[in-house]
């Protein structure tokens, strides 16, 4: 095959400062070694021959080689997830020199001794940019194999950074290969102005700021902000995992995934969903799934439809892809070892209930009884208000009721604030609350607060069950986003 030169020259591209800050804060202080982990095969003993005879050997074997693992020991290096929250200010950078939309095509960590056999990248054509960090000069080096002179050309690397760039085509291959004595990082890029993050990036930095971020119609703000909680029951559904990973697992943790190159079609009849028996419990109209992002599943059995897959981000899609008609839905696959990795657990430091006497005064009690009086909601809302425990003077809150007349949840948004139990009954009122093994007794026209954390939960559920018409049993069961 000839080659034409100006594909295979390697283009030391100038270092800017913004560029350099983003690479140190992205290495050195945002990205999360441990936790990015995807392939730590690197093998100490392994000696990936990198010559011209091993090259020969290759082609004459294979023809073409997209990508060096999939020759046995043909590569030695760390591998490591790209999370768009931890590299978003860095594609930002590069987004700038490449005139386009950069995207993250690998994150690799050579230790010395490590190596990336030869390869050519032929299912991945393009221009693409590579950032470099070595920590010494001459150790560790870039090789591509030049046709038209029939011999390796080595690139040694020097200390520090440096932004390289280089054309790949699928016709005309490139055969290169990297080695290292040294500890040497690459970060590959890629332009793909289609790719669902373009024009999206800023939703990091308002998260990262602490702007108040609310779900609606963009893919990607619900995504960084979403949760999937696996404490207990929701939609009537048990979606606890196991005993001890009662919590959620932010989505923002697997963001990696949106990287992801390829999506499976999967019948929809196989995914079990959060929502999946009572879609009226989402607001799934207004979605559009015309260009949807991809549902999020997790081939496991560890889901209340004894389904092959549970949805972990995506059920307001199902409800709606179900609703038009769709057999099949794209997916993206996580894995259940991670999933189960991930979910953070979240222990329930729930506070003591509080009785509040005398707060209501005869005319507050009168227009709450009546169930027609216009200012009846009014007066809830006075009352939630003026209860020391609640914050409500500083935020609009929102009043529902739960089940009875005596018993009212208020809340902000999403977020559960506490639950208000007000005895409106002549006699005495028990109410046993199980999880915490004690009863409070209220009289007429008291008020039983019952304060919740105000973590990010979604919706507080208080299970109840009236055993008498004295005593009221609750319990509380999760905290669940619905």
């Amino acid at each position: 095959m000839s080659f034409i030169p100006k594909l295979i020259k390697i283009i030391q591209v100038r270092m800017d400062s913004p560029l350099e800050k983003a690479a140190n804060e992205f290495l050195f202080e945002k990205l999360q070694w441990k936790d990015s982990m995807k392939d730590d095969s690197f093998n100490p003993t392994l000696d990936v021959k990198l010559d011209l005879n091993e090259l020969t050997r290759i082609k004459n074997e294979h023809t073409d080689l997209p990508t060096a693992r999939i020759l046995e020991n043909n590569s030695n290096r760390y591998t490591y997830r790209r999370h768009p929250h931890q590299i978003y200010k860095l594609m930002t950078e590069v987004s700038k020199i490449m005139g386009g939309f950069a995207v993250p095509t690998g994150l690799y960590y050579y230790p010395p001794g490590g190596a990336c056999g030869w390869h050519t990248n032929s299912n991945n054509p393009g221009e693409r940019y590579y950032l470099v960090w070595t920590k010494e000069s001459g150790k560790s080096f870039f090789r591509y194999y030049d046709n038209e002179k029939d011999e390796i050309v080595t690139q040694y690397d020097k200390k520090g950074w440096a932004l390289k760039k280089f054309k790949v085509c699928d016709k005309k291959l490139l055969w290169h290969c990297v080695g290292s004595d040294t500890t040497r990082i690459s970060i590959g890029f890629k332009l793909n102005n289609n790719h669902v993050l373009n024009g999206k990036l800023n939703l990091y930095d308002d998260y990262f700021n602490g702007k108040e971020m609310t779900k609606n119609e963009c893919f990607i703000n619900n995504f960084i902000i979403g949760a999937h909680s696996t404490l207990g029951k929701s939609d009537r559904c048990d979606w606890s995992v196991k005993h001890d990973m009662m919590g959620r697992l932010p989505l923002i943790l697997i963001d990696d995934i949106l990287f992801e190159t390829s999506t499976e079609e999967i019948p929809i009849n196989l995914i079990s969903w959060k929502s999946k028996d009572t879609p009226e419990f989402k607001n799934y109209k207004c979605v559009n799934t015309d260009n949807y992002l991809p549902i999020v599943v997790v081939p496991t059995k560890l889901n209340p439809h004894d389904c092959l897959f549970r949805a972990i981000d995506g059920s307001h899609r199902l409800c709606k892809l179900r609703e038009e008609g769709a057999d099949t839905v794209k997916c993206f696959i996580l894995d259940e070892d991670r999933f189960l990795k991930t979910i953070v657990n979240t222990p329930l430091n729930i506070p003591e209930p509080v009785i509040l006497k005398k707060h209501i005064t005869e005319q507050h009690l009168e227009n709450i009884i009546d169930k027609k009086s216009k200012i009846r909601g009014k007066v809830i809302k006075h009352l939630i208000k003026t209860t020391p425990l609640s914050n409500a003077d500083r935020f609009k809150y929102s009043i529902t009721k739960l089940s009875n007349d005596n018993v009212y949840m208020y809340s902000k948004e999403s977020l559960t604030y506490g639950i208000l139990l007000i005895n409106l009954e002549e006699n005495p009122l028990t109410f046993y609350f199980i999880h915490m093994g004690c009863s409070f007794t209220i009289e007429k026209g008291e008020i039983l607060m019952f304060p919740l954390s105000c973590e990010p939960y979604g919706y507080t559920k208080l299970y109840e069950h009236t055993v008498d018409r004295k005593c009221k049993v609750f319990k509380l069961v999760s905290y669940v986003n619905i």
